[in-house]
């Protein structure tokens, strides 16, 4: 299971790392922006017309990053005239979605317009989550500036198309951001459904994680903007998204330490990736102490340092843990894939690396990802758990019913040496009467002495009966033979009246085990019939069950009021009231039940007036158990 969890996790996370930088496609066609231009302004100050006069300017791709800062960035788009007879209006579109303030500049028309994450939206721009600036288009060339700042990082993506052609493509991207969104949502529903009904921390943890990587995904792409920016107040928002992006670093890298605490993992990098995570959840706070693009920037040097720790401590847990429920290997795969578009995206804001579109928005299509990948390893160790605990389950039962059976073996003993020692006072003691009283009779002796062996042979064959320490071997018997011998043998042999309806009768079954049962059922007649009454035999053929077979019966006359239980007639240690005169285990009638089950044949008491009859069939042949 381990190695198919393995590849599982080693294919879907190539697809995750792939789809972390899968590109969003960008329409390109008919570009109005002739060159892009851009400069810093660090005290904040400038006014167009300063920014008019710079000569501080600096070429600019169509997508870069300035990385975070208090600095007020000035870009400068040179466009180009307008084709005759295009009379459509422009839209300026400006990304991403986080960006706090946007001063849209057009000296040729006289405009400018503002918008930004912190300004409440206007009616139209309710119409998209992106920031659009509606321009006129113009015969002649002209050049706009674009006034940003923002606490968060100073990534812009600008684009000038027509007004239909932007609205067009603004709603399919905005259509796949929301579906994308939803899809996070749902997953996060379902983890929280699962942790519902199992209770497990793990499950908890991914769903507040999957919960904050949702809710990042619905402010960070302006769909927070459009809901409840005309109602709150400037900055606002700024400042909620912002703390909701902090707290999304928070339960991620909380997930993580949860998932690895079945690792057991030690050292000092675990010490320090768990404080560092304590740190984070009243951080937000601080964005009405500390400058916000301070606190932002500070932010995403954390989730480096984080995912540094979180490498180094997963690289160093031990392999040779047990019953691990994610596979120590196939977590460091998942992990260090997970970290690549968690990384590249994070350089990019803090501005060490070049920006591109496809990273931004790569880091939207991750967020689904993995909430899809990390929710099947989940199923998988639930699974695994689910087995794991079943097995415990089974082996707590195995071991209950180990000490159980153990106890109650130790109780049998217990009761057995404690009849053995009981039954063998009555024999010896005889034995020691007749020694001082007079001289010993031999027939007395030999019957006294027979009892003691008759009550320790029925013990052992009990303890090999109930330890399944004995099996039927099939011989060839004459149960005549068998039968004459066994009356010869008993107590009272001339009170038997023996019958069999041949001379002979050879078939296949176990002789040792049949002459034990013979042996007790004869004794067991002989002890508990009425004085001087006859003891009946009789051996004929019969079929039972469709199986030819032979059938012995014993029939004795009881002594009045002897009354036996049919129904526990055959329990270990069971005598009825009236038997307790007589030396006998309780043990013979339960001896006798279990060896006929091996030899398969069937026993049945019954009862007519004072006479009692035991009926004993075989069948004709012993099967090999």
């Amino acid at each position: 299971m381990q190695l198919t969890l393995f590849r599982i996790c080693l294919f879907l996370g190539a697809f995750l790392g792939l789809g972390g930088c899968s590109p969003v496609v960008e329409s390109r066609s008919e570009p109005r922006i002739q060159s892009l231009e851009w400069r810093i302004d660090k005290g904040g100050r400038d006014t167009l017309a300063d920014a008019q006069k710079a000569s501080d300017w600096q070429p600019m791709p169509q997508l870069k990053a300035w990385g975070f800062g208090a600095e007020t960035v000035w870009v400068r788009m040179n466009l180009r005239a307008a084709d005759k007879g295009d009379e459509e209006s422009w839209l300026v579109s400006v990304r991403p979605n986080f960006l706090d303030y946007l001063t849209l500049y057009d000296p040729a028309s006289n405009l400018v317009l503002r918008s930004g994450r912190a300004v409440p939206p206007s009616a139209d721009e309710l119409a998209s989550i992106f920031f659009t600036f509606e321009i006129p288009a113009l015969q002649h060339e002209r050049t706009i500036f674009l006034q940003l700042r923002s606490i968060s990082s100073r990534l812009v993506d600008i684009e000038v198309l027509p007004q239909a052609q932007t609205n067009k493509k603004n709603l399919y991207q905005g259509w796949l951001i929301g579906f994308l969104g939803a899809v996070a949502w749902v997953l996060a529903l379902s983890a929280f459904g699962q942790w519902f009904m199992a209770r497990e921390k793990v499950m908890l943890a991914f769903a507040a994680k999957q919960t904050f990587a949702t809710l990042w995904v619905f402010f960070n792409f302006g769909f927070g903007r459009v809901v409840f920016g005309p109602s709150l107040p400037q900055g606002f928002l700024t400042v909620l998204t912002s703390a909701i992006s902090i707290w999304t670093i928070f339960t991620l890298f909380w997930f993580f330490s949860i998932l690895l605490e079945e690792y057991k993992p030690s050292g000092a990098s675990y010490r320090v990736y768990r404080f560092i995570i304590s740190l984070l959840p009243p951080f937000p706070a601080l964005l009405y102490l500390l400058p916000g693009s301070l606190i932002m920037f500070t932010a995403n040097i954390v989730i480096l340092i984080l995912i540094f720790l979180l490498l180094t401590v997963a690289t160093t847990i031990r392999s040779n843990q047990p019953n691990l429920l994610i596979p120590r290997a196939a977590l460091i795969v998942y992990l260090l894939i997970y970290s690549i578009p968690l990384c590249v995206p994070t350089l990019m804001h803090i501005g060490l690396i070049e920006a591109r579109p496809t990273l931004f928005y790569g880091l939207l299509t991750h967020v689904v990802l993995d909430g899809f990948v990390m929710f099947a390893l989940l199923q998988f160790r639930a699974r695994a758990m689910r087995e794991q605990q079943y097995q415990i389950a089974m082996d707590l039962q195995r071991s209950q019913q180990e000490a159980h059976e153990k106890q109650r073996h130790l109780k049998e003993q217990g009761q057995l040496f404690g009849l053995l020692a009981h039954q063998m006072k009555t024999p010896l003691s005889t034995l020691s009467m007749l020694m001082e009283v007079g001289p010993l009779k031999p027939d007395l002796m030999k019957r006294t002495i027979k009892d003691i062996n008759s009550t320790i042979d029925r013990c052992v064959q009990t303890g090999q009966l109930a330890e399944e320490g004995l099996r039927a071997e099939p011989e060839l018997v004459d149960a005549v033979a068998l039968s004459r011998n066994y009356v010869a043998l008993c107590r009272f042999p001339d009170r038997v009246d023996w019958t069999a309806s041949i001379e002979t009768c050879v078939f296949s079954t176990d002789p040792q085990m049949l002459a034990i049962v013979m042996g007790n059922l004869l004794d067991n007649a002989c002890k508990f019939a009425a004085p001087e009454s006859r003891i009946i035999l009789k051996l004929n053929s019969a079929i039972q069950d469709g199986k030819a077979g032979w059938r012995w019966e014993f029939t004795n006359q009881v002594r009045p009021g002897d009354f036996l239980d049919a129904g526990r007639l055959f329990e270990k240690y069971y005598r009825s009231a009236s038997a307790r005169r007589v030396a006998g285990s309780g043990l013979g009638l339960f001896l006798v039940k279990g060896l006929i089950v091996l030899l398969q044949g069937t026993i049945n008491y019954s009862r007519q007036d004072d006479r009692v009859t035991f009926s004993l069939w075989l069948p004709e042949k012993l099967g090999r158990s």
